[in-house]
């Protein structure tokens, strides 16, 4: 998700585990998966606050990017990623 504030400045985050802790030097906007059932704008408003503990607002999607043929792991299942933009409240 790219966080704005009203400044027009976005959020960042580092991770504090997995892979991406490793790299110390690393800042990424918050991610995460939408849980079964949930919609994109409730996820994306879900990972911004568990990620840094700030409200934000959805105000839309910037892209959609589709990879078919997954992990064998994961069944193979195609995996739809969204990026959308929001507002910290």
């Amino acid at each position: 998700a790219f966080v704005l504030n009203d400044k027009g400045e976005m959020l960042a985050v580092r991770e504090k585990s997995g892979p991406a802790a490793q790299l110390k030097t690393l800042w990424k906007v918050p991610t995460g998966l939408i849980d079964l059932g949930e919609e994109v704008h409730e996820a994306a408003a879900r990972e911004v606050r568990e990620e840094t503990g700030i409200d934000a607002e959805f105000e839309g999607i910037s892209s959609i990017r589709m990879a078919h043929g997954g992990p064998k792991v994961l069944g193979g299942k195609s995996n739809v990623y969204f990026t959308v933009r929001m507002k910290a409240k």
